[in-house]
């Protein structure tokens, strides 16, 4: 027996609603577990922020303390163990570590 034309469309449109439900839920599932991931992974990114900056502030108390200087170039931490004020950085930058600014050859420090 051959089933009538109406029964097959109706058959085939419910494979396409069918289909298409699966289709859309799918997406949303895709979709929450997108939106958990980047949550994710911004609660991760602001935690280590907080360590990062924790850690940085401890260290420039200790810089603080030991009276490290800072290369007016890089911004990196020198300390001077001894020696005159002349100090030339890793960035090849030289300095007067006493007032902190650019040597010069006839460099007198104001301080």
């Amino acid at each position: 027996m051959r089933p009538c034309k109406n029964a097959m469309e109706l058959e085939k449109t419910l494979f396409f609603v069918k289909w298409l439900f699966n289709f859309i839920l799918s997406l949303v599932i895709y979709l929450v577990y997108l939106t958990l991931a980047v949550d994710h992974k911004r609660k991760a990114v602001r935690i280590i922020m907080e360590r990062t900056l924790k850690e940085a502030s401890g260290i420039m108390k200790l810089a603080e303390e030991m009276k490290w200087k800072r290369c007016p170039d890089c911004k990196n931490l020198v300390e001077r163990i001894g020696g005159c004020s002349h100090i030339i950085c890793i960035c090849g930058s030289h300095f007067c570590y006493t007032c902190g600014t650019h040597w010069s050859p006839h460099h007198e420090c104001p301080i």
